[in-house]
Parts: C-alpha cells; sequence; structure tokens
C-alpha cells in the first residue's frame, strides 16, 4: 500500500507524463490535418514527428545527466517550460521548415520527461513496488494520447489544426508550473544531486545491458511513433475508415495500453519477483504478432477482427514503455536513473526520428503499406532477441547496489 505522499508524488509524475504524451502523440494525431493544410507528401508527413523526436534525441543523455547531478525538479520544470513556449510558436507557423525548427526545440524540452520522473521513482518507491508505479505514471501515456485522440481531431475539423496545438502547449506550461510547485526531489525534502560528474557519462556507455537495452528502446519508440502517427492514415487509405473513426480505433488502443502498462508492471514485480526482461520478453513476440495481423486488414476484414488486432497492438507496441523505464532505471542505479533513462530516451528518440520518414518513404515509393509494415515486424522481432541478450541479475535491490558503485567523483 502506497502512502499518502507517495501516491501525491505518483500524481506529479503522471501529470507531465500524460501532457507530454498529449503534445508528442498530438503531433501525430493533426497529421491528417497538416498534410492537406500544408500540401504534403508522406515522406514530409513523416518528418514532422521526426523533427519533434530528433530534438529529444539531442538533448535525451544530457537532460538525464543534468537531473541526476540537479535533481529532477528544477529539471522537469524547465523541460515541460520549453515544451509549451515552442508549441504556441509553432502553433503560429504556416512555413514547414520552420514549423519542423520550432517542433525540434520542443523535443528537447519533452527529453526532460522520462529521466526525471524515473529518477522520482526510485528516490520515493521501493523495488518491490517501482514496476508497478511506473506502469501507473505510464498509463498517463495512453491517457494523454487517448485524450488527444478523443479531442483534438474533433477540435482540428472544426477550428483548424492551430488551436489544439495551442492548447496542448498551454496545458505544457500549466503541468510545468504544477511540478515547480509542489514535487520534492526525495522524501526527506531534500534536493537529490550533489552536482555534476563526468565520470558518470563514462559509467553510462560502459554498461553493456544498459545499451542493449537502449537499442532495442530506440527500435520500440521508432516502431510506436511509426504506429501512431500512421495507423489514422492507413485505416483512411487502405481499409476505407473515415478520420474520426480510425482515431476512434487508435483511442481504443489507447485504452488498451493504459491496462497494459499497470498489468506489464505488476506482471514483472509480482509474477517475475522484480524481474523485468521476462516481461520486455512477452511484450516484444506480443507486438510482433500484433503487427502481422495489421499487415492482413483491408476493405472487407471483419470488425471484431480489426479490433482485436488493434488491441494487441494497444497492448504491446503502445504498452511496453513502463517495464523498459524500470528496467533501464535499475540497470542504472539509483545515483544514475536518470541518465541512464536519459539515454534510452536519446536511443528511442532516434528511433522515432529515422522510422517515421523511412516508413512513408516505402508507401510513397511503393504506393500501398505492405512493405513498410513488413519492416516493423523485422524490427520488433529484433528488439525482442536484444531484450533476450540483456543479463539482469540478482533482486532490483542487488542490481541497484551493484550499479551504485560508482568511479571518482569529479566535479564540473
Amino acid at each position: 500500500m502506497l502512502e499518502r505522499k507517495q501516491l501525491g508524488v505518483l500524481a506529479l509524475v503522471f501529470l507531465p507524463t500524460m501532457i507530454g504524451a498529449m503534445n508528442a502523440d498530438g503531433i501525430a494525431m493533426l497529421l491528417p490535418f497538416l498534410e492537406s493544410a500544408l500540401d504534403l507528401s508522406k515522406t514530409q508527413v513523416g518528418m514532422i514527428p521526426a523533427s519533434f523526436y530528433l530534438g529529444a534525441a539531442s538533448l535525451g543523455l544530457l537532460v538525464g545527466w543534468l537531473a541526476d547531478g540537479l535533481g529532477p525538479r528544477r529539471t522537469l520544470f524547465l523541460g515541460q517550460a520549453a515544451v509549451g513556449v515552442f508549441m504556441f510558436l509553432a502553433s503560429g507557423i504556416s512555413n514547414f521548415t520552420a514549423l519542423l525548427a520550432l517542433l525540434f526545440c520542443a523535443g528537447t524540452g519533452f527529453s526532460s520527461i522520462l529521466p526525471t520522473t524515473a529518477k522520482a521513482v526510485m528516490y520515493w518507491f521501493p523495488p518491490r513496488t517501482r514496476g508497478t508505479v511506473v506502469g501507473i505514471m505510464k498509463v498517463g501515456v495512453a491517457a494523454g494520447s487517448g485524450l488527444g485522440a478523443l479531442t483534438l481531431p474533433l477540435l482540428a475539423e472544426r477550428f483548424g489544426w492551430r488551436v489544439p496545438l495551442f492548447l496542448i502547449g498551454a496545458l505544457a506550461v500549466l503541468s510545468a508550473v504544477t511540478v515547480l510547485s509542489f514535487l520534492r526531489d526525495a522524501p526527506d525534502g531534500r534536493q537529490v544531486g550533489e552536482g555534476l560528474r563526468l565520470a558518470d557519462l563514462g559509467l553510462i556507455f560502459r554498461n553493456r545491458d544498459l545499451m542493449l537495452t537502449c537499442t532495442a528502446t530506440g527500435v520500440l519508440l521508432g516502431t510506436q511513433v511509426t504506429f501512431v502517427s500512421y495507423i489514422i492514415l492507413y485505416l483512411k487509405e487502405a481499409v476505407g475508415i473515415p478520420v474520426v473513426a480510425a482515431a476512434m480505433g487508435l483511442a481504443m488502443a489507447q485504452i488498451a495500453a493504459g491496462v497494459a502498462r499497470v498489468g506489464w508492471g505488476m506482471i514483472s514485480d509480482f509474477l517475475f519477483g522484480g524481474r523485468r526482461r521476462p516481461a520486455a520478453l512477452l511484450v516484444g513476440a506480443l507486438a510482433t504478432l500484433g503487427f502481422i495481423g495489421l499487415i492482413g486488414i483491408g476493405p472487407a476484414t471483419p470488425a471484431w477482427f480489426r479490433g482485436t488486432v488493434l488491441l494487441v497492438l494497444g497492448a504491446s507496441i503502445l504498452g511496453w514503455a513502463g517495464v523498459h523505464t524500470i528496467l533501464r532505471a535499475e540497470l542504472g542505479g539509483k545515483e544514475h536513473a536518470a541518465a541512464a533513462n536519459g539515454f534510452g530516451q536519446m536511443t528511442g528518440a532516434l528511433g522515432a526520428f529515422i522510422l517515421p520518414p523511412l516508413f512513408g518513404f516505402t508507401v510513397d515509393r511503393t504506393g500501398h503499406y505492405t512493405l513498410g509494415w513488413g519492416l516493423i515486424i523485422l524490427l520488433t522481432v529484433l528488439a525482442t532477441v536484444l531484450v533476450a541478450l540483456v543479463r539482469e541479475t540478482g533482486s532490483p535491490a542487488e542490481v541497484e547496489s551493484s550499479s551504485n558503485a560508482s568511479s571518482p567523483h569529479i566535479p564540473v
């Protein structure tokens, strides 16, 4: 049972997770409207979310390192405030290149959310409940994306794409102010962080199992963003479903993801005794099966089968992040949890930068989605193999203890 203060911290890490997802996935929800308003090709459509995630990739490790040295509260505030400001500016832009530049800048702020919230969880919650807590926190991704899928296309149809983009920026600023006002870095009220240490960056790159996990993160986040970015267009163009109805299908997948994130965390905590790798392997296998089902969907496919495929993909490719987040944090240890997840944020963002335009390019060149989804299937298999190679030994507490044996303090 969580204590009252722990419940408050859970709410405070849930909020920026939810608002961050509304901003990141909200861009994808608005792609059909941006495509028509700015007369974009499929490749250009893929560049829009890619620019956001490239921004996240550019500062992911640095932001995690800063959060380890300065504490999560201040780092998270600055990051969310940056997201809001640049989303405000992007909502007033008509030039495609300028839009990409502003979304890149918003992405740099977005990179703060994962490492800082993971750092807070490592300090506020014991190992035996972290998987469940992070699973609940990651429900915020599903809640934010699902709420965005239900509201943003409707707002864009009525008012154009600028209004919903402005609104999600305003929500990011509101979340930033809330975190600054109420979040504390640690239960004793002290500010976490003993200064910035250059040696911490070297420790991250020398951790073999963390490198494997973060590479898998890059593959999975790339496939996730590709799915979210193109599933509405795919259902509209290849299956013949109206845009709003297709968005409802994505919302249904996000609901499944919300349930699955908590489920995967509980499975890793209680069924696997705190081990994260077995749950992550199950997620990868389920995602592969889901994309195999998706590649066979067409206009004549029964609605129940389409719905089942979307639910499976929601539980897997949209529901994988929680168990991977705590796996990275525990491989890095409490002291380096933010840097470990910052590096995961960086590799994930690189995957999200590369795969959506690549997928869009294959659709432009071939005129259909089959080759693109086939590539995604191969990548989910690759991610599963990478996780299988990770050596997760001992309980989470033992992993944390061994990972915290760091090199000498080098102040900067």
